[in-house]
């Protein structure tokens, strides 16, 4: 879950969805699901009940990403605080420790 601070604006909204996909998927997942953010090491594994997203979701919620100056005329003129993500650094390092569970399991041909 991306948690810069561009989120900020749609985390109830995130949280919502992330709570109804995970109350969907109750008991289809053996193992699981796993919840890793972009900005924090916190992360949840093996959640099989939507509410623990809640929860976890509340805990690394972003920090609004404009702060605008006292007596600025235009709403968001600055960026104090501001934190972006590298999505795809983030990706790939997911993609790396499930391509390492894979290989420790031995139960995968080839995957690059």
């Amino acid at each position: 879950m991306d948690n810069g601070t561009s989120m900020h604006q749609h985390w109830d909204k995130a949280t919502s969805l992330l709570e109804t996909l995970g109350a969907l998927t109750e008991g289809l997942d053996n193992d699981g699901i796993d919840l890793r953010f972009t900005l924090q090491d916190l992360k949840l594994s093996g959640e099989r009940h939507g509410r623990q997203f809640v929860k976890t979701m509340e805990l690394a919620k972003p920090k609004a990403s404009f702060q605008p100056r006292p007596n600025a005329k235009e709403k968001n003129v600055q960026l104090d605080g501001e934190v972006q993500t590298d999505i795809a650094a983030a990706l790939s390092s997911l993609y790396s420790q499930y391509k390492n569970k894979l290989k420790k399991s031995r139960n995968f041909a080839r995957i690059d």
